[in-house]
């Protein structure tokens, strides 16, 4: 799949890009390569992140409290809370030296889960009752996001190179965190893989 810009886009982006997304089955597991080129005489600034979304449970019978985010090393971080679509100012602690995380019902009543700082690079979403679940491989994304839809019936893992704006953002682009500044002729790549169990 290939997104250019065209006249629509640089009304509201005015940056030429290109981005091509390909999936394949290699073995086991769906991978997907994700590339941005800048085609264009400018820098291009840009963000880039996934939304997969899984079904919670996997499995009939179960439930979504049966399930649990597993990360592949033990992990210390607070999640920013969102507000109105932007990155509040205001943090709260969730994993504590923690590498499996608990999907419960009220876990997503005041949004998505946002980290700055996973170290992971494999994440799982895994039945505790069953041991069914998904993995999902996202090396060099520094941002990750959670989330559900009360009540859950999927789980949306989400590896991001980029964030939204923060409540008191400058509105420049330059300022944006985790903003990406590409170089004419230039591309940026990453790649995912998803793994079901």
């Amino acid at each position: 799949f290939v997104l250019m810009d065209d006249a629509s886009t640089r009304a509201a982006f005015p940056f030429a890009f290109e981005l091509t997304i390909s999936y394949r089955m290699e073995g086991g597991s769906l991978a997907i390569s994700c590339e941005v080129a800048n085609p264009g005489p400018e820098v291009l600034p840009f963000s880039f992140g996934a939304h997969p979304g899984f079904r919670c449970p996997l499995v009939a019978g179960e439930s979504f409290s049966d399930y649990e985010v597993a990360f592949d090393r033990p992990e210390t971080s607070d999640r920013w809370l969102v507000d109105d679509g932007l990155i509040g100012a205001v943090r709260e602690p969730v994993l504590r030296n923690q590498q499996v995380l608990p999907l419960t019902e009220g876990l997503f009543g005041r949004g998505a889960l946002v980290f700055k700082d996973l170290r992971s690079e494999r994440v799982r979403l895994q039945s505790r009752t069953s041991g069914r679940g998904v993995k999902l491989e996202l090396p060099g994304f520094p941002t990750f996001g959670i989330w559900s839809k009360a009540p859950g019936a999927f789980v949306c893992l989400e590896p991001w190179c980029g964030i939204a704006d923060p409540v008191d953002a400058s509105g420049r682009l330059e300022d944006k965190e985790g903003i990406i500044f590409l170089p004419p002729g230039g591309t940026f790549e990453r790649r995912l893989a998803v793994r079901p169990f």
